[in-house]
């Protein structure tokens, strides 16, 4: 464990590196994925489960679906702020933080609901198994 936890994280951050091509925006992504987990041990603790070696193996999935599900709203974020940014271009102006934050809310809103029933089937679907 002292081994394959770190180099499972330095793993997943050198993929989403790749992907992604910003520090910036991996460093989101890799704070969501340690907040999932921190969430996981917390409900480890307040169902009373002891840490295995199997649940350690089990905390895989809920790291990668914070990882995709990061990953995803970023690009939407990203797309939203873009569109944002064409807009005030096309007029003639710059774009200024009111239209960063209806950019943000527009992908947010464009893609959190979707997500979000996808990352609840997920979740259903593991809840046999525990």
């Amino acid at each position: 464990m002292k081994v394959a936890a770190p180099v499972t994280q330095l793993a997943i951050f050198l993929l989403l590196y790749l992907n992604l091509r910003r520090l910036t925006e991996t460093l989101i992504v890799m704070l969501s994925v340690s907040f999932a987990l921190v969430g996981g041990i917390w409900l480890m603790w307040a169902l009373g489960y002891n840490l295995s070696v199997a649940v350690a193996v089990g905390f895989i999935a809920p790291a990668g679906v914070a990882a995709e599900t990061g990953v995803i709203m970023l690009i939407y974020l990203d797309h939203a702020w873009e569109e944002a940014k064409e807009k005030r271009r096309v007029a003639g102006q710059a774009a200024s933080v009111g239209d960063l934050y209806g950019a943000i809310m527009e992908g947010a809103v464009e893609r959190v609901r979707p997500r979000m029933m996808t990352v609840v089937a997920i979740i259903a679907g593991l809840l046999p198994i525990m």
